[in-house]
């Protein structure tokens, strides 16, 4: 190794000037056979070298075979992740972005949970609970879960103080944007149809605050109509 760090150009151990390296050049310096004694992995091969740094293999132009397939790497991970972004509590998770996985090392991460960075740390946090309205961008069919939409169902009631299912008639459409929560229930049908699903036998209330919602989407209709006139 220390002939190849001459060769390269690199110094000898160093993790930031070897992240960059590539089988091709260890093929191209005589160093195949070494590189395949370690499963073709430049990260296995350095850090077995080095044993006291600290190598971060997803900082290599390729993490090692099934790296990311290990649910404890994946932990590792967002360990760092959390640390390079500042994070300091589970909820500064909801500001993440796909940006922030694609500057950081670990879009491949990502893209086994669909580009979701809720997916993502439903499945790696387990003991958290994490609130899939509360993030950026969530996916779609989150929302054809029935329990998920009864957790948000909670989450509204408890943030806008309402006891009852009668007190959801006054619950307006700009206090569900505020929350947040507003396009999962227009995923659902709309709010009304969503509380009548969790709340089946309430069906009185529910159908005052069904007119209110169309009432609502009314005004709001003619709002738009009378500033496309203008």
């Amino acid at each position: 190794m220390s002939w190849l760090s001459g060769v390269l150009g690199k110094a000898e151990g160093e993790p930031e000037q070897w992240y960059s390296v590539s089988q091709k050049e260890f093929h191209s310096n005589y160093g195949r056979g070494l590189l395949a004694h370690y499963h073709g992995s430049p990260y296995q091969l350095l850090s077995t070298l080095y044993p006291d740094q600290n190598w971060l293999p997803w900082r290599f132009t390729r993490a090692p075979k099934d790296f990311w397939t290990i649910k404890a790497n994946q932990r590792k991970y967002l360990d760092w992740l959390a640390v390079k972004l500042g994070y300091r509590n589970k909820e500064d998770w909801y500001k993440v972005t796909r940006k922030d996985f694609q500057e950081n090392y670990g879009d491949t991460l990502l893209r086994m949970f669909e580009t979701s960075p809720y997916r993502l740390l439903r499945a790696v946090f387990e003991e958290d609970k994490f609130l899939p309205w509360m993030f950026n961008t969530t996916p779609n069919d989150v929302w054809r879960d029935l329990d998920t939409m009864r957790m948000m169902i909670l989450y509204v009631e408890e943030e806008l103080n309402l006891k009852t299912v009668d007190d959801w008639t006054r619950v307006t459409g700009s206090q569900l944007r505020d929350l947040g929560v507003d396009n999962a229930f227009l995923q659902r049908g709309g709010s009304a149809k969503v509380i009548a699903e969790t709340y089946p036998d309430a069906n009185t209330p529910l159908l005052r605050y069904k007119k209110k919602e169309e009432k609502e989407k009314d005004k709001e209709k003619e709002t738009e109509n009378a500033k496309a006139q203008d």
